[in-house]
């Protein structure tokens, strides 16, 4: 279930178990998701620390969701030309992106939230994801 919320272009830090989910351990990597890998996991592009480049440009790496947040730290813009620059060729121009958390949503349709965003707005529940 929760995998669903982890969608290519997702920014999220990666909070490694000694930091006890603590967001601003030193030892957090800041990052986006590319793909799912399985049920648990999904591949992610892990920034350098301090800086806007990407620590690695030959591969993603698999980490289990249960380590990750999600968390919008830079434009989605800046994320949706990396994701593009790497091959990934994915249409995700602004306007295709959720009004509440800025993950994409798609084509243009009725609706301008993702569907975790408006089940939580239905609901009138909020998430603690946000």
């Amino acid at each position: 279930m929760f995998k669903d919320y982890f969608i290519r272009g997702t920014q999220v830090i990666y909070i490694p178990t000694h930091a006890n989910r603590d967001l601003n351990h030193p030892d957090c990597e800041e990052g986006f998701v590319t793909a799912h890998a399985s049920e648990e996991a999904v591949f992610v592009r892990y920034f350098r620390r301090g800086t806007d480049e990407l620590r690695t440009l030959a591969n993603s790496e698999a980490t289990d969701i249960s380590d990750l947040v999600i968390l919008q730290l830079r434009p989605q813009e800046q994320i949706q030309d990396l994701l593009f620059s790497l091959g990934y060729g994915v249409d995700m121009r602004p306007g295709y992106t959720c009004n509440d958390c800025g993950v994409w949503i798609g084509p243009p349709g009725d609706s301008k939230f993702c569907e975790v965003c408006q089940e939580r707005r239905g609901s009138g529940k909020v998430c603690d994801m946000w």
